[in-house]
């Protein structure tokens, strides 16, 4: 049975407390045994209303889990998605204060995407993704988890938890699409200036232009879609290492350029 408006509205206000004071709040899966997908999504919509109350703005999307490895080691066979506002992005070139974060993960090196057009699902293709795009950029994503995982992770929970958007780094290249097979496209990341790893962009769905299109088709599901002007993150082709004061993150990207995120010391 879906939980009533009135716990989806108390599990939201949960969720904000525990960004406010850096502490998680817990486990909602584990406490509402009927806690359902569609429930998870309900939490994070009703999060990014009160985040527009308190006057932030909602600027683009995040797909998380777009990669099989990852879907496979959490057990699921879809991505998720959360939200993403004008206070989540840092320019490049000022540091993160992983302070202001919950427990945070460079959770990683991805290809964004910027609409030029509306994309309204049902029946969104790849063809259609790369029609409404502007461009694509590099960028890097550090998250930040604020409801507990001590048994685990657990797909509902980090819904709810708005796929656990902590931090976004742009590139400050905007590349067409047209001409590039981004499948193809290869990057390195560099921690602190030693090569960390390589992957290329078919690590995302098979390709970072599907993940667009799952989405738009997602979000159709819950009366809403892509608008243009939005940033889509495609998921992490690499991710998964904790940040520390002080670190640096250096991803380059064939063809689409570099993006640097600092950690304040």
């Amino acid at each position: 049975m879906s939980l009533d408006k009135k716990t989806i509205d108390e599990l939201a206000e949960e969720i904000l407390r525990a960004e406010a004071a850096r502490a998680l709040a817990p486990s909602i899966s584990h406490r509402y045994p009927g806690f359902t997908v569609d429930d998870a999504y309900r939490v994070q919509m009703r999060l990014m209303e009160r985040k527009i109350e308190s006057g932030e703005r909602v600027v683009g999307k995040k797909a998380g889990l777009t990669s099989k490895v990852m879907q496979t080691r959490v057990g699921t066979k879809e991505p998720d998605f959360g939200f993403i506002t004008d206070r989540m992005i840092v320019p490049e070139g000022e540091t993160i204060d992983l302070s202001e974060l919950g427990q945070p993960s460079f959770d990683g090196a991805e290809i964004a995407f910027l609409m030029k057009d509306d994309l309204q699902g049902p029946g969104v293709n790849v063809a259609a993704a790369l029609k409404a795009t502007a461009g694509v950029l590099p960028a890097i994503e550090i998250t930040s988890i604020r409801v507990e995982r001590t048994r685990g992770f657990n797909l509902k929970d980090s819904i709810a938890d708005n796929g656990s958007a902590g931090r976004f780094v742009l590139g400050g290249k905007t590349t067409p699409v047209e001409g590039i097979d981004l499948r193809l496209v290869g990057m390195t990341l560099e921690v602190n200036g030693a090569l960390a790893g390589t992957a290329a962009g078919a690590a995302a769905l098979g390709n970072p232009a599907q993940v667009v299109a799952w989405l738009a088709n997602k979000l159709a599901e819950l009366g809403t879609r892509l608008y243009a002007g939005e940033i889509v993150m495609t998921g992490t082709l690499i991710g998964g290492l904790e940040p520390h004061p002080g670190d640096v993150f250096k991803v380059t990207f064939d063809r689409l350029g570099s993006v640097t995120a600092v950690m304040a010391k």
